[in-house]
């Protein structure tokens, strides 16, 4: 689609996708293929320059666009971004002033603005075709999202690009996933966030002072944590030499979580833990329920990175 539409309008463009094996429920799929489909288009057409523009202001001819999906803090993640124009917000402003959605004198957030985009006929281009403006068809696409009980958020910089980001309920996601044994409880670690296991050696362990540990790694030194010590946990290894490190990594940043015990993979349908007990905890995306009628916790590795900021670990380790 993207190829063609980029011949069509004389553009150039490659596309990069990631976590292509994030998995939604076939309904989902079916509600956000148009509205994803719409808004690659808007990025194309509206987002990114011409090739000789692009080269006139020192950027590559060829523009990318990006489309990520991901699960962070008990929802799924779908962003798209392109590396364009950016979205002006004085012109989105002073279109909503003559359509006289907003006085003149109103006072609106980045967010507020960019959201205006997504009224039901408001565009923003000089020449309105089926694919070119930022607001052409953006209602549909925001009903479609809303009816999934989901989110909408744009961010945008002037000559930089834009991206914006969906937010959909983790009820409505399936992960392949790693089960690991901390104690008595079993967890889920998402298996694209998973680099490698490792039995560390006492040579590999190191204590930085003020710093908490890390382990040392064919050349690179990783922040540690024990998943015990994070969730509060009785466990069976509390030492790293112990257990077993899962060499996380989420954003090209590495994280050695030491659990008990690796119990296998798995594909699980998440369960928010939002919606069931209106709350949500740190480090814990959702839950699901196992074949035998267990709860397995499915850890959210974004925030756990977070909860490491100052280890505890390591307290009676003497290696």
């Amino acid at each position: 689609m993207i190829r063609d539409l980029a011949r069509d309008i004389n553009k150039e463009v490659k596309i990069h996708i990631e976590g292509k094996e994030t998995e939604l429920d076939k309904q989902v799929i079916e509600q956000i293929a148009d509205p994803l489909k719409h808004l690659i288009r808007n990025a194309l057409d509206h987002g990114l320059e011409t090739p000789d523009v692009r080269e006139a202001i020192g950027k590559p001819r060829e523009g990318t666009i990006v489309l990520r999906a991901f699960h962070q803090e008990g929802n799924i993640v779908i962003q798209i971004s392109d590396d364009g124009k950016g979205i002006d917000e004085k012109a989105i402003f002073a279109k909503a002033i003559e359509k006289q959605i907003v006085s003149a004198d109103e006072k609106l957030s980045k967010q507020e603005m960019y959201l205006l985009l997504f009224r039901p006929g408001f565009s923003t281009a000089k020449q309105v075709t089926d694919i070119s403006g930022r607001g052409v068809g953006l209602d549909v696409v925001m009903t479609n999202i809303k009816n999934l009980r989901g989110t909408v958020e744009i961010d945008s910089e002037i000559g930089k690009g834009t991206t914006i980001t969906i937010k959909l309920p983790l009820t409505l996601a399936i992960i392949d996933g790693m089960m690991v044994r901390v104690g008595q409880e079993r967890f889920i670690i998402p298996l694209n966030m998973i680099s490698e296991f490792i039995k560390a050696s006492p040579e590999q362990v190191h204590q930085a002072e003020g710093r908490g540990a890390f382990i040392h790694l064919r050349g690179e030194n990783l922040p540690y944590a024990g998943l015990y010590d994070l969730l509060d946990l009785d466990a069976d290894c509390h030492t790293p030499t112990d257990g077993i490190l899962v060499v996380l990594q989420h954003n090209n940043r590495k994280l050695a979580l030491m659990v008990d015990d690796i119990l296998g993979q798995e594909q699980v349908v998440i369960k928010s833990l939002k919606e069931n007990m209106q709350q949500q905890i740190d480090g814990i995306a959702g839950v699901t329920i196992l074949g035998n009628g267990m709860v397995a916790i499915i850890l959210d590795v974004p925030t756990i990175y977070k909860m490491v900021k100052q280890p505890k670990s390591l307290r009676s380790y003497a290696g």
